[in-house]
């Protein structure tokens, strides 16, 4: 049997948190799209099973240092530049 998909209210619910971090965490890609929720207009409906699966990775990264969805930008430039950096400290 599938799973069926839930309100954005079940999902709050289950994490004890407001509508607003829910969505937030939808903003900023911790809930990927990619088989936790889908958007009907201005609707979203989750897969709290998929959506726990991918907070539990969140957290396991977060617990293991790897940046987060919101530092990963920065923290992709910053390996850059010490590549760079190193590769140019190498040639002189």
């Amino acid at each position: 049997m599938t799973e069926p998909y839930v309100e954005i209210e079940k999902v709050a619910e289950h994490y004890k948190v407001s509508l607003s971090t829910i969505r937030a965490w939808l903003r900023n890609g911790q809930i990927p799209r990619d088989g936790c929720y889908i958007k009907i207009g201005k609707t979203y409906r989750f897969k709290l099973s998929e959506v726990e699966k991918s907070v539990a990775r969140l957290n396991s990264a977060t617990a293991s240092g790897v940046p987060t969805t919101e530092d990963n930008d920065s923290y992709k430039i910053d390996y850059v530049v010490n590549d760079v950096v190193s590769d140019l400290d190498e040639d002189m």
